[in-house]
């Protein structure tokens, strides 16, 4: 916030476009221009946030800490895609293997490299054992709800997958297309509700 706010500190970089109106025109790039090869894709240069915070552990002291921000090329048949990936480091102990978050083609992915769903979740549990997947109601109670664009067309549910696969999952809580029973299916039966 120095200098951008009216704190009295000069800016140490400030881009002022005027005119753009309702178009959106580019204030800052970040280019690598080296052209890719096969199974060589080239990288943006990165965008890196530094600070220093305390660890009060022994020896307690500061350590500085980094976030990262690049565009990585991902190779494909027709054309290549482009992921935006966000990681971190701790006292300048290398960035993590895998992003701590990944945006690719319209998906999120946290903890995961290539999303393929729009929201895919990958790690380990929680310190106290909670899921990877965490809803807290603070001030009310706590609601997750799926819903279908068409539930006279489409079902609405949830796959648990144990020891099946994704497109054979163990259980699956559904209510059916243009109905209000909720079903439980074991891969095989239906139980209505």
């Amino acid at each position: 916030m120095d200098g951008f706010g009216g704190w009295g500190l000069p800016p140490i970089l400030q881009i002022i476009r005027t005119g753009l109106g309702t178009t959106s025109g580019e204030g800052l790039v970040l280019l690598n221009d080296t052209p890719a090869a096969a199974g060589a894709q080239q990288i943006s240069p990165r965008i890196r946030w530094t600070g220093q915070g305390w660890k009060t552990n022994a020896t307690a002291g500061s350590q500085t800490v980094d976030w990262i921000a690049d565009m990585v090329p991902v190779q494909g048949a027709a054309n290549p895609q482009a992921r935006l990936a966000f990681n971190y480091q701790i006292n300048g102990a290398g960035y993590q293997a895998t992003p701590t978050m990944s945006l690719l083609n319209g998906n999120v992915g946290i903890g995961e490299v290539t999303p393929t769903t729009k929201l895919k979740i990958s790690g380990v549990r929680g310190l106290s054992s909670e899921g990877q997947l965490w809803v807290l109601g603070t001030t009310d109670h706590a609601y997750m709800q799926i819903q279908s664009d068409d539930p006279t067309n489409k079902e609405t549910g949830l796959q648990l997958v144990g020891l099946g696969t994704i497109s054979g999952p163990d259980w699956t809580i559904k209510i059916g297309a243009n109905s209000s029973d909720l079903r439980f299916n074991d891969g095989t039966n239906d139980t209505v509700m």
